[in-house]
């Protein structure tokens, strides 16, 4: 059994790590690693791989917007997130898309080796600690409230927001509003900071 994988990591030195403890196992054969996603997800349109492993959190596209496309493209290959920081949003946005396990970076490396094989042979894995996270700490917000947070982010104003959204500006404040009760949040961009810190947007 040879399993293809192809690594995703914005950070060099944790690329060649994770390329150099893979490739080492008998099992695998590292094919192809890329430290950015819409590279990477243009070269997986074109080639067979088994197993994707790949980072949350990649700068301009995001390892789950990549995985998200990987799924309608190649749904047979296996993908696996790791992550630094438990952002329960991001657990949950994985789970929906359907990725086959959710790890963390600093899980032990014959742990790692052990999952990926049991991803392979069709387990999905999720860390224990982020699962519990998900029971504890799942997403208040709708749609709607993610949304206009999402574009607060862009630095729209409710104005803006209302005609973006096709909504009125009171409606947009209601929905503001709700949201920064759900946060308990003072302002806007507190509620911002929120949803951001926890992977809800």
């Amino acid at each position: 059994m040879t399993i293809k994988i192809i690594i995703i990591e914005d950070q060099r030195t944790i690329l060649d790590a994770f390329e150099l403890l893979l490739d080492a196992v008998q099992e695998f054969e590292v094919i192809a690693t890329f430290t950015d996603a819409h590279k990477a997800l243009n070269w997986i349109k074109e080639h067979t791989v088994d197993m994707v492993l790949s980072d949350v959190e990649i700068p301009n596209f995001s390892g789950l917007e990549m995985a998200e496309e990987i799924t309608k493209v190649k749904p047979e290959t296996k993908i696996i997130m790791l992550t630094t920081f438990a952002k329960i949003g991001y657990l949950e946005k994985a789970l929906d898309i359907g990725v086959n396990g959710y790890l963390t970076k600093d899980m032990p490396i014959n742990k790692l080796i052990e999952s990926m094989i049991a991803i392979y042979q069709g387990k999905t894995i999720i860390s224990k600690n982020l699962n519990l996270g998900v029971q504890l700490n799942p997403n208040p917000l709708t749609e709607r409230e993610k949304d206009i947070l999402r574009l607060i982010s862009f630095g729209l104003n409710n104005k803006d927001i209302a005609n973006e959204l096709h909504l009125s500006t009171g409606t947009v404040r209601n929905y503001l509003s709700i949201a920064l009760g759900k946060l308990n949040a003072n302002s806007r961009m507190e509620a911002l900071k929120q949803a951001l810190d926890n992977g809800w947007i």
